[in-house]
């Protein structure tokens, strides 16, 4: 399994590597990026299973990061490592294609570990699903835009005329 990291802080890149290098032992290689253009040039050579990417890099930041390299990549599994706790972020980022999205906050690595092993997994069981069946085309860009919507406004889960009396 081959793995990037694409994370610009050098401590928690570190971090990230030791950790998962620790619980993965010889079953894991790890690539380094500090950009996306980096990230990038990795990227465009192959060999890479998948992604873990903070979303604040020094050339992106924020839902672009994401976007960006799902969109040029769809099919590899990206877990996303942030600061940001922005629950409605989160939630879109699985929406739009993201295995995992981890709030960094590297206290506990056992967890920490699993949930990148459980998100490559899944993102590779995934990869060989597309493989036997095309995926259904991406076609949002951008993030959902989130409405609220009041209780009166929900569909009706009653088919038409059921229990109505004539």
């Amino acid at each position: 399994m081959r793995i990037l990291i694409v994370e610009d802080n050098p401590a928690d890149r570190e971090l990230l590597v030791f950790t998962l290098q620790e619980h993965w032992k010889t079953e894991a290689k790890f690539r380094e990026a500090h950009d996306l253009k980096a990230a990038h040039g990795y990227l465009q050579r192959g060999g890479v299973d998948a992604v873990v990417l903070d979303l604040q890099l020094p050339d992106s930041t924020g839902w672009d990061t994401f976007a960006r390299v799902h969109k040029a990549y769809p099919n590899l599994p990206i877990i996303v490592v942030t600061h940001n706790i922005n629950l409605d972020l989160a939630v879109t980022l699985i929406e739009q294609g993201a295995e995992d999205v981890i709030v960094k906050d590297f206290t506990n690595t056992i967890v920490l570990f699993r949930r990148i092993l459980f998100a490559v997994k899944r993102g590779i069981r995934n990869q060989a699903l597309w493989m036997t069946e095309p995926p259904p085309p991406m076609t949002e860009t951008e993030p959902p835009e989130l409405v609220e919507a009041g209780p009166d406004t929900l569909p009706s889960t009653r088919e038409p005329g059921a229990g109505d009396r004539t």
